[in-house]
């Protein structure tokens, strides 16, 4: 992870294969874990000076990995790849953004209000308001029925989600 913080094209490559090596057991006693494949996913999706492309066909590929060899990513791994999913402006972007949050609800992983939080602000700035309300319904079904106990700033964004969507549907009704 420390070669991926650096930033530089070569790092990165040179990261990647030692990835690999571990994962083909070049490396005696040095197999990949939960907290390596979390530690490269946090560097890489968090260094904006890669080739976003490069990086999301990385990372997608160092998912699949992940779940082949049955570990289970860190909340906080979710968080980062849920934030870089949705912060790519193509379609592949939100599909693999809704894929990752499905996986948080299917393996049972705790979903904070920071991950609340960046679902529902990347989707607003998808401009996907109705999605958003959809997750809305799932956090209100998650924390058991009430959304009282949240933080201001998360009770202000279900505020305007909730907002959004009611326009998003008035608008559509009326085409």
């Amino acid at each position: 992870a420390h070669l991926l913080r650096e930033g530089t094209a070569r790092n990165f490559k040179v990261a990647i294969d030692l990835l690999s090596k571990m994962e083909r057991g070049q490396y005696e006693g040095a197999e990949p874990n939960r907290i390596t494949y979390n530690s490269v996913l946090t560097a890489i999706y968090s260094n904006r000076s890669l080739d976003r492309q490069v990086v999301e066909e990385t990372g997608w590929r160092i998912w699949q990995t992940m779940q082949e060899r049955g570990i289970q990513p860190h909340w906080a791994a979710y968080n980062t790849v849920l934030k870089a999913s949705l912060a790519n402006p193509s379609a592949e972007g939100l599909a693999k953004g809704l894929t990752y949050y499905k996986d948080m609800l299917k393996q049972r992983v705790h979903l904070g209000n920071d991950t609340w939080y960046i679902l529902l602000q990347g989707l607003l700035a998808r401009n996907e308001p109705g999605i958003a309300s959809e997750v809305v319904g799932d956090m209100r079904r998650y924390k058991g029925g009430s959304l009282d106990t949240l933080p201001g700033r998360m009770r202000a964004l279900v505020a305007k989600v909730t907002e959004l969507s009611r326009y998003d549907d008035m608008t559509r009704t009326n085409l």
